[in-house]
């Protein structure tokens, strides 16, 4: 596996030691040949470019790169989120593109193990990890019963109950064995963006959707979960890896400082 290239994108704007993180995390990599584009959204933490230059001296494989504000033409932060990814897939030179948001981190063999599982599979356009919840101070977030991302009690509490009876969730376990369908077909499309790994040519071909209609935007639609509803509904294949092999952390949204929300409030 040590011929393939890994792109890996990740967006950032205002944690510059959460992105330092993930930059670790990349260099940490069992797979060899692995670039990472980093880019800004109109980040302040890397807007100076000797901050820019001392980053790349220091993590020799990154792109890293600051986008102006007027680069994006919406305020709506999962379409400005898209862009960025965007541009971050029309830089890659992998045959493989990846994606790290700047507040999580992969286990040093992430990219090796979604590697293999795409290798293994021809007709995946591409595969996903699990992940390991922890809360901002990098302890294990165990959710107690309830869906995080769900602010209505009841649905939420329901919601896991749903989840756990799919294999999900797991009662006392922090990790999240996430999947696009449920038992009977139905979806669930779970898969962060910090977990997917995904054929260049493919992703070239489907980048993430930046327009976005009033209701989805009132409903907090993410760009990840427009991706995923987007190829699956298309009839591809999106397979896991089986592996534990993200470190995702709960409380911010994307490429936002830790409080960061949608326009409507929607938290990640």
């Amino acid at each position: 596996m040590d011929q393939i290239m890994v792109s890996v994108i990740t967006p950032t704007r205002g944690r510059p030691l959460a992105v330092r993180r993930a930059m670790e995390s990349v260099r940490a990599q069992t797979l060899n040949q692995v670039e990472h584009i980093v880019l800004g959204d109109d980040c302040p933490a890397i807007d100076q470019p000797d901050v820019r230059e001392a980053l790349v001296h220091e993590f020799p494989t990154a792109h890293v790169e600051n986008l102006p504000p007027d680069a994006f033409g919406t305020t709506y932060r999962p379409a400005r989120t898209a862009r960025v990814r965007n541009h971050g897939i029309d830089l890659a030179h992998g045959r493989f593109i990846a994606h790290l948001d700047d507040d999580n981190a992969f286990e040093p063999d992430h990219l090796a193990t979604l590697a293999a599982t795409l290798a293994g599979d021809p007709d995946a356009v591409a595969a996903h990890s699990w992940r390991r919840l922890l809360d901002p101070a990098g302890n294990p977030y165990v959710p107690a019963g309830v869906n995080p991302w769900i602010a209505d009690p009841e649905d939420s509490a329901r919601n896991y109950s749903d989840l756990a009876d799919s294999g999900v969730f797991r009662r006392g376990s922090n990790i999240m064995r996430d999947r696009l369908r449920g038992r009977h077909g139905q979806p669930f499309l779970l898969v962060d963006t910090s977990e997917l790994m995904v054929r260049a040519d493919f992703h070239r071909a489907h980048q993430f959707r930046t327009e976005y209609a009033g209701r989805e935007m009132a409903s907090g639609l993410c760009e990840d979960r427009a991706w995923c509803l987007d190829v699956v509904g298309s009839g591809h294949r999106i397979v896991p890896s089986g592996r534990v092999t993200l470190r995702y952390t709960m409380g911010g949204y994307s490429n936002g400082p830790a409080d960061a929300v949608a326009a409507d409030g929607h938290r990640a």
